[in-house]
């Protein structure tokens, strides 16, 4: 009788640590995927102050452009420059000027617009295709070392970025395939 005892209470300890265990998988499961989106968070953080700082940076030059002006009584230095306006959405656009700025254009030169005037590109534009030219860099490396079949901690490492900034690129490469 007392074997039967014992084997009962095997059975229980066992199933005890198998129920343990089962909890401690769930939870490392769970913590595991908050850690993924928290470096997901990050990463986007991350990129999004980069850009905030490269438009700080951009507007102090184009105030020191403007104090050097002032200082050197430059012509037209009085007037400083209107800030770009929001639209729906958050995209920025070149201010209006105002009609008695615009200068009076005879009719023949307006049908011919000037080559350097279509080239132009008003600041903000310039600055989001610098943004995006210095992270195209970042994302072809990303994919082409994940085509050639390196994990994300391995191209982390090797491209010196935060796993979760990889993990955002190559997530969002997957999603631009779907779509596409």
């Amino acid at each position: 009788m007392s074997t039967v005892a014992y084997l009962l209470l095997g059975l229980a300890v066992i199933g005890a640590l198998a129920y343990a265990l089962y909890e401690v998988t769930a939870r490392q499961r769970r913590l595991m995927a908050e850690l993924t989106r928290l470096e997901r968070l990050t990463a986007e953080v991350a990129m999004s102050a980069e850009a905030v700082l490269d438009e700080v940076d951009r507007r102090v030059a184009q105030l020191k452009q403007l104090a050097n002006a002032l200082a050197a009584g430059a012509p037209g230095a009085a007037e400083p420059a209107r800030p770009a306006r929001r639209q729906r959405g958050g995209a920025r656009t070149a201010p209006r000027p105002a009609q008695e700025e615009a200068p009076a254009v005879p009719h023949d030169a307006a049908q011919e617009p000037e080559p350097e005037a279509a080239a132009q590109t008003s600041p903000d534009e310039a600055a989001g295709a610098a943004a995006a030219d210095r992270y195209a860099g970042v994302r072809e490396a990303v994919c082409r070392m994940a085509d050639e079949g390196k994990s994300p901690l391995e191209i982390a490492e090797a491209l010196q970025l935060p796993r979760g900034e990889v993990q955002l690129i190559l997530n969002l490469r997957g999603k631009s395939h779907q779509m596409g």
